[in-house]
């Protein structure tokens, strides 16, 4: 698990046909990890990747354990974190499933405009659970 300082990442598998599916950014004030596969310390499919330079501080699991030992403060920080990873996980299913590609990109671009500038449009596409041609038509019409 680490905690980012500065710069972008994102996390990503690989789909049955082989291409990269973009699950979520994170940038700087955000904790990182494959949490699943932090927390049962097994293997994963997901795979993360520094989009731009970045700064960090990770954590073993181990030591993770030790600082959950030595204070409740720690216990109710990474409390926390797992209710908001709850609850980014859930906006992201909700936007996904229920709003249109434009509405989906419009709220990528009110919450997180620096991603349009760093992020390759292959990953934007990816993440907005579109192609890069609609990506690009959607920035067409809302830029216009």
């Amino acid at each position: 698990m680490a905690f980012v300082i500065s710069g972008i990442f994102r996390s990503f598998y690989y789909s049955s046909t082989e291409e990269e599916v973009t699950y979520c950014f994170l940038s700087e004030n955000s904790f990182i990890t494959a949490y699943s596969s932090f927390i049962t310390q097994t293997k994963t499919t997901e795979s993360i990747q520094a989009l731009t330079d970045i700064e960090l501080y990770s954590i073993s699991k181990n030591q993770l354990s030790k600082l959950e030992e030595s204070s409740t403060n720690w216990l109710r920080l990474f409390k926390l974190f797992a209710e908001q990873e709850y609850i980014n996980l859930e906006k992201r299913i909700f936007l996904l499933q229920k709003e249109s590609a434009e509405k989906r990109y419009k709220e990528l671009l009110n919450t997180h405009p620096d991603y349009l500038q760093s992020i390759p449009l292959s990953h934007l596409a990816s993440y907005l659970g579109i192609t890069q041609r609609h990506l690009s038509r959607i920035r067409r019409s809302v830029h216009n």
